[in-house]
């Protein structure tokens, strides 16, 4: 089922040559969701609703505000809020995706209510969901998904900080096309949950690091 999106003419200014006043592929339900979606544009970013059961193991169900792409690319937002479903497994971030289709290897950079920060790795179509997860609030906080080449890397920071932070970084095996945008899963398919992101940014230029930082961070585990 697609979902309603929004769009209106503000274009965030950024640190880097920034592409987020292209017109979104899609705003569209991935697997079985019950429950009305929506996408809307704000000033700086949009604020993405969606309901589905889980982004995790060998498929997903969630809401999926996605961008085509076909080259390396760096995505990046902050969250300011995220609303809804009280569910402890409720998820939404910056995700890119080999398809829409409900078990396609995905890679996501997310807010889970009940772990903090998760960078989340479906290697391949159909195979199972790792994730490495750390305690960052669940508002507040800058997340930041980078490819180039044949890996992804995640960053975060908590807002006010000076600079960005790896997190963690995976190999992976993508079609020359794939998307990349915005994803929420309410955890339970009968509850809407709304991301609301800011300064929502997707750029040709591939970020690194100004200087050497230590080792990525966070504990590997199960979502």
């Amino acid at each position: 089922m697609f979902g309603s999106f929004i769009l209106s003419l503000a274009v965030a200014v950024g640190a880097i040559s920034s592409t987020n006043a292209q017109i979104p592929a899609g705003s569209v339900d991935i697997g079985t969701v019950t429950t009305a979606d929506s996408s809307v544009q704000t000033a700086d970013g949009w604020a993405v609703s969606g309901s589905g059961s889980d982004i995790w193991g060998t498929w997903d169900q969630f809401h999926y505000l996605h961008f085509n792409r076909t080259a390396d690319v760096t995505v990046t937002c902050l969250v300011n809020d995220f609303t809804g479903s009280d569910e402890a497994w409720r998820k939404g971030g910056i995700m890119f995706r080999n398809n829409i289709g409900e078990g396609r290897s995905a890679h996501s950079m997310i807010q889970v209510t009940g772990w903090g920060v998760s960078h989340q790795s479906r290697l391949r179509d159909n195979s199972y969901t790792n994730s490495v997860h750390d305690g960052y609030p669940v508002s507040n906080v800058w997340l930041r998904l980078v490819k180039e080449g044949s890996t992804i890397t995640s960053f975060t920071k908590r807002d006010g900080e000076f600079d960005f932070m790896p997190y963690h970084s995976v190999e992976v095996e993508f079609v020359d096309s794939f998307s990349v945008g915005i994803a929420v899963t309410s955890h339970d398919n009968n509850v809407l949950a709304t991301l609301d992101v800011s300064h929502f940014e997707i750029s040709d230029d591939v970020y690194s690091l100004p200087y050497s930082n230590p080792a990525g961070i966070g504990d590997t585990g199960d979502s």
